[in-house]
């Protein structure tokens, strides 16, 4: 994790800043116009070394600093991906609508901006309607939506219990890629309870059919249970060693937890060992019928059964993320004038926390070796 010097310009500075270059290593385009950026003394510009694809960069916009998770913080990074502090809220400020003709990016928009015409976007921002901010949300790869139909679970509005959805089965790949569990949950709610019992879900099942490494198919049904107390509580499962482990382990791949029984509190999640919820390679596939579960012989299938096909190249496998502001209007567009650039729209964000409110633009998605994942942004504090 490597983050370049936060800049406080107390007189002008003239910066050379690629605004595209190719998404895997280097620029592909060397006909694109340099940034040649000025930045007033109001304004702090930092670069991140965000190149991971599993390691997460928490940036506290009050000390320009890089800082551990457990630290207080705004944003967080991973290549061209960001998270909001889930204490914090943001709200679109400049939304550079001329970027786009509906979904469609317009490109001599895109390959014209620079970094040094876009900041009057930055300097002039002005504070949103105390409505536009907002929150961001969990975006679990296995939902937890209650009237979800892909859930793992479901509600039923006759007994107002929360019940295990046996009809869907997952496929779970381990946070090292290497080993596959098929996945279905068996009980939420203790079956010779009611909702209004303070034990009733007092354990969660989950059955899993196990491909470990190397393995050509999946084994016998093993049975993870997880104690919930009252409903609180987690746990977390290993695919390769095919136990129960603590969640303090960082081989964990699946974490079952639930945080109560009461009106509010009940939220029964499953969480992956990837994307923004752990650092690892775990993913999902489906869920698929299971009753079809089958016909899912082994981890890796044969190209020909497109229905169960979970090879990677066929199949995308699903990591936990967060739905906010930077999801709905994200900072970039691929591929604007052909081949597989990164390109900023120069958008403007407000982020506030209980203090303080900020204006954030990123302007550039590489470094100055035309290496991907070296996300610059400049921001400033609201007035």
């Amino acid at each position: 994790m490597k983050v370049t010097p936060t800049l406080k310009l107390a007189t002008l500075l003239v910066a050379t800043l690629p605004i595209s270059a190719c998404l895997d290593t280097s620029a592909d385009n060397t006909d694109d116009p340099n940034v040649n950026e000025v930045i007033d003394e109001n304004t702090t510009r930092i670069t991140i070394d965000a190149s991971s694809h599993t390691q997460w960069n928490y940036l506290d916009l009050a000390q320009g600093t890089l800082v551990d998770e457990s630290d207080t913080w705004h944003l967080a990074l991973q290549r061209y991906n960001v998270i909001l502090h889930p204490d914090a809220e943001a709200a679109i400020v400049a939304e550079q609508a001329d970027f786009y003709t509906g979904e469609n990016a317009n490109t001599s928009i895109f390959i014209n901006s620079t970094a040094s015409s876009e900041l009057d976007h930055l300097i002039d921002a002005t504070l949103p309607a105390e409505d536009d901010f907002a929150a961001a949300n969990d975006e679990f790869a296995i939902s937890n939506g209650l009237m979800d139909v892909d859930a793992f679970l479901f509600y039923d509005m006759t007994t107002h219990g929360v019940y295990a959805n046996d009809d869907n089965l997952y496929v779970v790949q381990s946070n090292t890629g290497n080993a596959y569990a098929k996945l279905t949950a068996t009980q939420i709610i203790d079956p010779e309870k009611t909702y209004a019992d303070a034990d009733a879900y007092d354990e969660a099942v989950f059955q899993l059919e196990i491909a470990a490494n190397g393995s050509a198919a999946f084994g016998e049904p093993v049975t993870w249970s997880i104690s919930t107390p009252q409903g609180v509580g987690e746990g977390c499962f290993d695919i390769e060693t095919q136990t129960s482990i603590d969640c303090t382990d960082a081989a964990w791949d699946i974490k079952y937890s639930n945080t109560g029984t009461g009106r509010g509190q009940l939220n029964p999640t499953l969480r992956l060992n990837s994307g923004t919820s752990g650092a690892g390679a775990a993913g999902v596939a489906g869920p698929f019928d299971n009753a079809d579960s089958a016909q899912i012989v082994n981890p890796i299938q044969d190209v020909a059964n497109d229905d169960f096909d979970l090879t990677p190249h066929h199949y995308k496998y699903n990591v936990d993320g967060q739905s906010s502001v930077f999801s709905e209007f994200p900072w970039q567009a691929y591929g604007v004038n052909g081949g597989h650039n990164i390109w900023p729209n120069y958008r403007v964000y407000a982020v506030r926390d209980a203090d303080e409110t900020y204006y954030v633009q990123f302007i550039n998605y590489y470094n100055e070796a035309a290496v991907s994942g070296h996300v610059t942004l400049r921001y400033l504090q609201a007035p």
